[in-house]
């Protein structure tokens, strides 16, 4: 796969896995289902996380639109 693919179909199972937004730039992060951001996402569960947890992005209208798998550089 060398195309950016829509976040939608993003794996959540736990893989790093690269996500991005153009606006914001690209990071690896992996889909914790159970965490949380509560100063930017009050009340949402489920979140992209850093490996190393340093850095939260959440999923929808503010969040990464595209993903990558780490094995591979994006077109």
């Amino acid at each position: 796969m060398s195309d950016w693919q829509p976040i939608e179909t993003a794996p959540k199972d736990g893989r790093v896995i690269i996500v991005a937004h153009e606006e914001m730039g690209a990071f690896e992060m992996a889909w914790n289902p159970t965490g949380t951001n509560h100063l930017f996402a009050p009340g949402e569960v489920g979140i992209w996380e850093a490996p190393d947890r340093s850095f939260t992005w959440r999923h929808g209208e503010f969040g990464p639109n595209k993903w990558s798998p780490i094995s591979e550089t994006p077109a």
